[in-house]
């Protein structure tokens, strides 16, 4: 595991399924406000995409329940770029 937080965040969402802001801080060990900093981060870097500005809350219905990451009512998934920076991470690791 890495110690730096961006990328911890986005092998966290890479693993494909989907956590609220809340339960994704707690399985990272960060206080909300530190991911959202870092969440804001990936996104106007490119990492992270906004896919929709509402969430139902109805995950079992949704076709991006494996993919998203519900901060609020916003739906993240990983960009293109995203993707790229975590097979790239995986590959130096491995």
């Amino acid at each position: 595991m890495t110690d730096n937080p961006l990328i911890r965040v986005l092998r966290t969402v890479a693993q494909g399924r989907s956590r609220s802001l809340d339960e994704l801080a707690r399985e990272l060990n960060l206080c909300e406000s530190t991911l959202r900093q870092i969440l804001t981060t990936l996104a106007e870097r490119g990492y992270l995409q906004l896919v929709a500005s509402q969430c139902t809350g109805q995950c079992t219905l949704c076709p991006l329940q494996e993919h998203c990451l519900v901060m609020d009512t916003a739906i993240w998934v990983l960009s293109d770029k995203g993707r790229k920076v975590i097979a790239q991470w995986e590959a130096h690791t491995s």
